[in-house]
């Protein structure tokens, strides 16, 4: 006998952020297997300390403005955007476990959407998919 495991899908209701939403939600993957749960936490990690490096720059700027190349903090910035990637297709397999195909979205769109978003949708739905994620992995640690 072989163990199945099933995805778990659950809504993130938006209208819990504005009762203009209506009935719109989000279908979120609320039990990623543990690989899926360690690429977030490696992009998470690597988006930390690119953007440590762009903080760090500005202190440097001040002791020496000539120091700074600016080839520099563009190659630094092409990092972060390439770790926010990362995180971008994270988020869009995460939503598009749904039974509705048409709901299913790309990193690309995803991308596209976080960079245009009123940044309150963003925070609300990055923030509803993890509290979601960790509801149902608190009940498992209750069970």
């Amino acid at each position: 006998m072989s163990i199945r495991i099933r995805k778990v899908v659950r809504p993130l209701e938006l209208r819990d952020l504005a009762e203009e939403y209506g009935d719109d939600f989000l279908s979120v993957w609320v039990n990623p297997d543990r690989g899926a749960l360690a690429r977030y936490e490696r992009a998470r990690e690597e988006t930390e300390k690119i953007k440590k490096q762009l903080a760090d720059l500005p202190e440097r700027e001040k002791v020496d403005p000539e120091k700074v190349d600016p080839e520099k903090v563009q190659a630094i910035s092409r990092s972060l955007d390439e770790a926010n990637r990362i995180i971008y297709a994270w988020y869009a397999e995460i939503w598009s476990q749904g039974q509705d195909p048409t709901q299913h979205v790309t990193a690309a769109a995803v991308e596209e959407w976080a960079q245009k978003a009123d940044p309150a949708i963003w925070y609300y739905v990055t923030s509803g998919t993890w509290r979601l994620v960790n509801e149902h992995l608190f009940h498992a640690k209750k069970g």
